[in-house]
């Protein structure tokens, strides 16, 4: 019976997200204003500067994403198909059309607003391309090597990539760059608007960027999540390029990355290989100035991630690793049923980590997070990192402001257990009552143990 049951809601799942995808794409809108703005006093924007007052924001993009041809209107665009070469440019997000800045302000702020915000990419210019991968092979007293002409091309490329990025943080107090790994089906117009959308409600100070794979193959659930499973593996080398040119910038302090779904093998597979880079030449695990790494709404099995990434010592890289699950997530469902995972960390349960896993998270401490949220996550549950406003309220603190998971840190969320924190839907300030009255929000001790025993 109870099989029964599991079946007719895997089903019922997949039957939502194929219809999910079959569906041409909805015009987007503005994310929900955060918790943190629209239950508090608090300006995000008061110290934006001018250059930046207004309703566009110029993200960077590395893709290797084939162009194709340009349009009637001379537009680039961006497809699903692969490029050997990875390319850098810069595109302009607009959120509604000719709004004014403080009506902007105003609307991402308020619960309600006054104008539309739809997410629009209004142009896109490509700057650097380097040389297609892989480089061509030279043999020089019988050794095979790169050829060393090739290899300086693409040096002088990526010193003026980092000169172009080391420009854009001199125009921000916070010398920070926060990177969008998107995930399945994704296009570069999402990939671009979704960072955007995150950067503008941190209060726009730092860089935006954006890398955007080849993702969004179509031809239906199916033979779309395995082309696009396959882009991901394809993408690994560029993705550890564009992370060796960006660790090069100058002024830069500390580099924050933000994957979602399948975006979040795509990451981790190329940080294990930058990882296992750093240990085969005698150098540290943790990789300098990379500050956060948050994996959203993760597509990963459990055992091969434990396998692959935590033995590679891959949450050690940054100074801080976060997942943030949720178990309402019913395309994390459809994965798990299509591959047959008995857990994909996405929607990982109390019950899934063994002991030696529960072991290593307490032995990380500080340095790994994983926050269940219990929020009301909409249609597929599976974009609620930034779609929501609790959820996104914690982004903020986390990225902005650096704080560790406590009410005494200025993160009030729940204990769920010894190694989960619970985000609810009224995070920050907790439930607030007809009258006004907000209920507290912090972690109750009463709660944590009476959690912990139910588990």
């Amino acid at each position: 019976m109870r099989s029964a049951s599991r079946m007719h809601r895997v089903v019922h799942s997949l039957l939502l997200v194929v219809l999910a995808t079959a569906l041409p794409a909805c015009q987007r809108t503005l994310a929900p204003s955060p918790n943190l703005y629209t239950q508090s006093d608090v300006n995000p924007y008061a110290n934006v500067i001018p250059e930046f007052q207004n309703n566009k924001v110029d993200v960077i993009y590395f893709t290797d994403r084939k162009p194709e041809p340009i349009d009637e209107a001379g537009r680039l665009k961006y497809g699903w198909k692969r490029s050997h070469s990875l390319a850098m440019g810069v595109t302009t997000v607009e959120f509604g059309r000719d709004v004014a800045w403080e009506d902007l302000v105003e609307a991402s702020t308020s619960t309600k607003r006054k104008v539309s915000l739809p997410i629009k990419v209004r142009d896109t210019t490509e700057l650097f391309r380097l040389l297609a991968s892989p480089y061509t092979y030279k043999r020089e007293n019988g050794v095979i090597i790169d050829d060393p002409d090739e290899i300086a091309q693409d040096e002088q490329i990526a010193r003026e990539i980092q000169e172009y990025i080391g420009r854009q943080l001199e125009k921000t107090d916070r010398k920070d760059v926060y990177v969008f790994v998107h995930g399945f089906n994704n296009s570069f117009e999402y990939s671009a608007g979704v960072i955007a959308e995150i950067w503008h409600f941190l209060g726009r100070e730092g860089v935006p960027i954006v890398y955007s794979w080849p993702a969004g193959a179509g031809g239906g659930l199916l033979r779309g999540y395995s082309r696009d499973r396959e882009s991901g593996e394809f993408t690994v080398y560029h993705l550890k390029q564009f992370a060796k040119i960006l660790e090069g910038s100058p002024g830069l302090e500390h580099v924050h990355v933000i994957a979602h779904s399948r975006g979040t093998d795509v990451l981790t597979e190329a940080v294990r290989e930058l990882a296992i880079e750093n240990r085969a030449a005698g150098k540290p695990v943790n990789r300098e100035r990379f500050a956060t790494l948050i994996l959203a709404a993760a597509d990963l099995d459990l055992d091969v991630t434990t396998q692959r990434v935590t033995a590679e010592k891959v949450p050690l890289l940054p100074d801080r690793t976060v997942l943030y699950i949720s178990n309402d997530d019913k395309a994390l469902g459809v994965s798990g049923w299509l591959s047959q995972s008995s857990a994909r960390i996405g929607n990982i349960r109390w019950d899934d980590l063994d002991d030696r896993g529960k072991e290593r998270i307490r032995v990380a401490g500080d340095q790994y997070e994983i926050l269940d949220a219990r929020v009301d996550s909409g249609f597929l549950g599976h974009s609620y990192f930034y779609g929501h406003p609790a959820v996104l309220s914690d982004m903020i603190l986390l990225l902005r402001d650096r704080k560790v998971p406590g009410a005494e840190n200025g993160r009030p969320m729940r204990r769920k257990n010894p190694f989960m924190w619970q985000i609810e839907n009224e995070y920050p300030f907790g439930r607030i009552e007809a009258d006004g009255t907000v209920i507290d929000a912090s972690p109750r001790e009463d709660d944590f143990v009476e959690e912990v025993a139910e588990e």
